[in-house]
């Protein structure tokens, strides 16, 4: 377990909390809409897209696209997830 612990210390550390609450949040977004369908999933996919840059440009003093990309990341994993348990 600590072995475990270290590595995403290490993860953490290499990449930052940001990139990581990023990842989470875009993860969450998207499986929250899983239960309703592809369509769903979807439109909550594109809305992350828009949401992420629009945050990014606007809010943000200075936009990191590597934000975008993290979110991106955990929308299409939670994605891809989402379909296997449609598809199953």
């Amino acid at each position: 377990m600590d072995n475990f612990l270290t590595k995403i210390y290490g993860l953490m550390h290499k990449y930052g909390i940001d990139k990581a609450l990023h990842f989470t949040l875009g993860g969450w977004l998207v499986s929250l809409f899983s239960p309703l369908g592809i369509l769903a999933m979807t439109i909550a996919y594109v809305v992350l897209l828009v949401i992420s840059i629009i945050k990014e440009k606007m809010l943000d003093a200075y936009a990191d696209k590597k934000d975008i990309v993290a979110a991106m990341i955990g929308g299409t994993i939670a994605y891809v997830i989402g379909l296997l348990f449609v598809f199953v």
